[in-house]
């Protein structure tokens, strides 16, 4: 972190590397931020619902089909971000070519490698909830979907945004996938930190390195803490 901060302290008393940090073709600084931003926001948001079903039916309807799904589900662990991103390309090219080279397939290649992160913290969150509320809210004529959102959903959100932050730092930081889905001239922090590296230029790659940790910080000090309260 020190280093870091030694870096882009020099980055920025340059106007020559300021100049070329702040400005890279096209594309400025703050492109780079909220691309890796929004795309790491929307993954874990989707993460997080698509896990919820799977947790659902694995906590509430344990079967030899439920432990199944929800195993499959953790397959993102098992499989790196090369071959993840290189299993998207040839589905979508074929089967939605309207999506392809956008920056949605980088966050659909997000949610499949960082899904596992989501359906552990919600199968957790779910487990630590009793059945008796949710059976409760039934005798009360609440229907499933009512129950799902008054009962379920705010007893287990805690859980579930420590899935998302979860998925939203791991996301943050992902360089294979990225690389190469990514259409031309979106570049992220990571992919920028990697390319300044790569060619040697390491005090423009400070800059990104820090921001990366600082957006960072958020959600690790909610997952920090939701640690030490449920110690």
């Amino acid at each position: 972190m020190s280093l870091f901060l030694a870096w882009s302290f020099r980055a920025a008393l340059d106007a020559q590397t300021l100049a070329s940090v702040l400005q890279t073709g096209s594309q400025g600084f703050g492109n780079f931020i909220w691309n890796s931003l929004w795309t790491s926001a929307l993954a874990a948001a989707l993460a997080v619902a698509l896990s919820l079903p799977v947790a659902l039916f694995a906590v509430r309807h344990p079967s030899r089909l439920s432990r199944f799904i929800a195993s499959f589900c953790q397959i993102g662990y098992a499989i790196p971000g090369v071959v993840t991103a290189l299993s998207l390309v040839l589905p979508i090219n074929r089967a939605l070519p309207w999506l392809y080279a956008t920056p949605l397939v980088v966050v659909l290649a997000y949610v499949l490698r960082h899904m596992p992160q989501a359906v552990r913290a919600s199968g957790s969150a779910l487990g630590q909830l009793s059945p008796t509320l949710e059976e409760a809210a039934r005798t009360l004529g609440k229907n499933s979907w009512q129950t799902l959102l008054r009962v379920t959903l705010p007893l287990t959100l805690p859980g579930l945004l420590a899935g998302g932050a979860l998925v939203f730092l791991t996301s943050l930081k992902e360089l294979p996938a990225t690389l190469l889905l990514r259409p031309a001239g979106f570049d992220t922090l990571a992919v920028r930190v990697w390319i300044w590296t790569n060619d040697g230029f390491y005090i423009q790659a400070a800059p990104a390195a820090l921001f990366l940790v600082l957006a960072s910080a958020a959600p690790l000090y909610f997952l920090l803490r939701r640690e030490r309260i449920f110690r």
